[in-house]
């Protein structure tokens, strides 16, 4: 209860894909939140590859919050999807995750249905996420409500939503609102719980071998051929890429392995819980994320995950990043690729002071990055909103 004789607000964090990994965030705000607030997730799955509007995104197995899925697809058929998650969302406050039409789209219909207020949550700059789509006939653009005709129609409407989380400045410093870092629980990231060795020896991993890690979703712009090359270029047959979150079916992947195979160890995608099992695995993790507009505001998620595992960073100066990391990671120039492989030998050859700026990344993710630290931030933004529409 919030206060005595009153229930608990009932929150509904909305996705607008239950099939990939951007649902990810909308499980940390509901993590967050559970303590305080009923909570649970809403959202279409819209599928991957061809299995189009079909499963939930593999690594939501296993999560406790309640998730309530639609099934998606395309115009005209979405109506109907957009009805069943109308009369699925019913929280007293609305939370969106990402400004598109499946999440903020809807929600603002179900505010003007209900009059329940609505918060935004920005952590990717959605219109260049989406451009790509804009090569694609106007007829499949019109169909196709995740896309980039109807992202750029949507995103105006962020206006109208009654609060405003980001995850940068950069995204604070366009849509106002308040800064909500992503958030773990520090006991289950804890570094003290793994045994290293014995999972090392599970993953078959050579104890003389020193693994570089990247856990997500690999996409060209976050730099994952950069880590691949500075490998090549530092000419060590014993340091190596473990990517945890690979598609069997991902073509990207599938050019990388061309190249840089012997270099490479690829894991499927894993279940939330099971994150800090491979970060243990690791040696030090590196996110050489490209200076485009896709990661201008952006703030990796595996940063944060990276930091409670007290782990070495290596990562590029972009957005909120170097705050994070100062004193407590290695920054880089975006794309330089000599300043990477630099970066990198400086972590192999000193071994004990990286340890060390892990540990204090470690504090620092204790003191900002976790969940307590998420509600602290997100509390008084949606206590506003309910009162303003109550």
């Amino acid at each position: 209860m919030n206060d005595a004789g009153k229930r608990k607000l009932k929150l509904s964090i909305v996705s607008m894909n239950l099939s990939t990994n951007c649902t990810n965030r909308c499980v940390r705000i509901a993590e967050a939140l559970s303590g305080e607030y009923e909570v649970e997730i809403v959202g279409t799955t819209f599928g991957v590859g061809t299995r189009w509007g079909e499963g939930l995104w593999p690594p939501l197995e296993g999560v406790s919050i309640p998730i309530r899925a639609v099934r998606g697809g395309y115009l005209p058929g979405y109506l109907k999807s957009i009805r069943a998650l109308l009369s699925a969302i019913d929280g007293d406050v609305i939370i969106a995750c990402k400004p598109r039409f499946p999440s903020l789209g809807v929600a603002l219909i179900k505010k003007v249905l209900s009059g329940k207020p609505v918060i935004l949550d920005v952590d990717d700059d959605e219109l260049a996420q989406t451009l790509p789509g804009k090569r694609a006939s106007l007829p499949k653009q019109l169909i196709n409500t995740g896309g980039y005709l109807f992202t750029r129609m949507t995103h105006p409407f962020w206006k109208f939503a009654d609060g405003i989380f980001t995850v940068s400045e950069h995204f604070r410093n366009t849509y106002g609102g308040v800064i909500v870092s992503h958030g773990r629980d520090p006991d289950e990231l804890n570094p003290a719980k793994y045994d290293r060795t014995k999972i090392r020896n599970d993953l078959n991993i050579d104890v003389e071998d020193t693994v570089i890690g990247f856990v997500g979703s690999p996409q060209q712009q976050k730099g994952i051929d950069l880590i691949l090359e500075a490998i090549r270029k530092l000419n060590n047959e014993k340091l190596k890429l473990m990517i945890v979150g690979a598609e069997d079916n991902d073509a990207y992947l599938a050019s990388l392995k061309q190249q840089y195979g012997s270099s490479m160890m690829t894991v499927t995608p894993q279940p939330i819980e099971k994150i800090p099992y491979y970060l243990t695995a690791i040696d030090l993790v590196v996110l050489p994320q490209r200076k485009v507009p896709e990661s201008l505001g952006q703030m990796p998620a595996k940063l944060t995950d990276a930091m409670a595992m007290a782990k070495p960073v290596i990562a590029s100066g972009l957005a909120d990043i170097p705050l994070h990391l100062e004193g407590r990671g290695l920054i880089v120039e975006p794309g330089n690729l000599d300043d990477l492989a630099r970066a990198i030998e400086w972590v192999l050859d000193n071994r004990q002071d990286a340890q060390e700026m892990g540990m204090r990344a470690r504090e620092y993710f204790l003191e900002k990055l976790t969940l307590a630290a998420m509600l602290t931030a997100m509390r008084p933004e949606i206590e506003r909103t309910a009162k303003r529409m109550a």
